[in-house]
């Protein structure tokens, strides 16, 4: 990586191999792949377009022209966006469709060379799929947040794969919805919730079914 370069005091020569090559590019230089398109993949979406990013997505409907149009995003079936994206990045949840999804199958259609990050659930990666995929080149590195069998301990398979392989991979300890300022838009939902239950003196399921009406007595 560039920070064991800078480490071992090989910044120059890291830099003038990029400078050779030809091959460091810019974010806006990619095209990015979003595997289903929720709250996250949206807000994802806004912040490259802050880098000029060529963003497509795939998901079982397809957006209106309208909602395309605010997120400046293109639709993709899912094989012709694996096979045509740098960068790949999951945000389905888990169902018996989903799980494992990322398989071997789904590594053969992706673009050599791209890159793939899961920061939704590890359940819907094969890891022995994504291996090969990173020991023969097709995936370039991997992102991971979060990894099938969690919590991960040091016994997990995937920290026993190949010095070579683990080089490839990132690993962050899926820690994005517990941040102070996530906890605090939590907490004051919940008190802006009890409010308006306590205010209309009703509280509800959904909007077709009361759960209970507050004692008029209190």
């Amino acid at each position: 990586s560039g920070d064991q370069a800078v480490r071992d005091g090989r910044q120059m020569a890291v830099k003038m191999g990029y400078m050779g090559g030809g091959s460091l590019k810019e974010l806006s230089d990619c095209t990015v792949g979003l595997i289903g398109f929720g709250a996250i993949a949206r807000a994802v979406a806004d912040m490259l377009q802050s880098f000029g990013v060529t963003v497509h997505y795939t998901k079982r409907h397809r957006l209106s022209p309208e909602e395309e149009a605010r997120y400046q995003v293109q639709y993709l079936p899912m094989d012709e966006l694996l096979k045509t994206c740098d960068m790949l990045s999951l945000h389905v949840p888990v169902t018996g469709e989903t799980a494992g999804m990322c398989s071997r199958e789904f590594f053969a259609k992706c673009r050599k060379g791209s890159y793939f990050i899961n920061t939704s659930r590890g359940e819907l990666v094969d890891d022995e799929a994504l291996r090969e995929a990173l020991e023969n080149g097709t995936i370039a590195m991997a992102g991971l947040d979060t990894l099938d069998h969690e919590p991960v301990q040091k016994d997990h398979p995937v920290l026993s794969w190949p010095e070579e392989t683990m080089a490839k991979l990132l690993f962050s300890p899926h820690i994005g919805g517990i941040t102070g300022s996530s906890f605090r838009r939590g907490y004051g939902m919940i008190w802006d919730d009890i409010e308006k239950v306590a205010k209309e003196k009703l509280g509800l399921v959904n909007k077709d079914e009361i759960l209970f009406k507050a004692d008029e007595s209190n």
